[in-house]
């Protein structure tokens, strides 16, 4: 819920979990990294995602657990911030706005974690 103006969530209504997943799928397959067959598998566990809409202080805040099929694991700890509105429908709008790029960092700071290899 957004300042009483609604929920906020994915277009089609996607857990934000999946749409995590499937968007870092995409990222690996786009960068020739990705093996359905692998031996090797990585799973994610979002522990927290909250927004604040405040203008000043917007941002998205992720706190995800990677863990691979050999044991290793690591911890993201993401914020991405955008420009923020008094405006309730507006901020809002802009939280909604604001998920696709914040995902979008998250998978960047996990890639580029540096344990992520030890994962794969």
């Amino acid at each position: 819920m957004c300042r009483g103006a609604g929920n906020v969530g994915t277009a089609k209504k996607t857990p934000f979990e999946k749409f995590i997943k499937d968007a870092l799928i995409s990222e690996l397959k786009f960068a020739n990294k990705y093996n359905k067959n692998s031996k090797t598998t990585i799973s994610g566990h979002l522990n927290s995602i909250d927004f604040n809409s405040n203008m000043g202080i917007a941002n998205w805040i992720f706190k995800l657990k990677v863990t691979s099929s050999n044991s290793k694991s690591i911890t993201v700890n993401t914020t991405y911030e955008f420009e923020g509105s008094f405006i309730a429908d507006r901020a809002c709008s802009e939280v909604a706005q604001a998920f696709m790029p914040a995902v979008q960092k998250l998978i960047n700071d996990t890639i580029k974690h540096r344990e992520f290899k030890r994962l794969l």
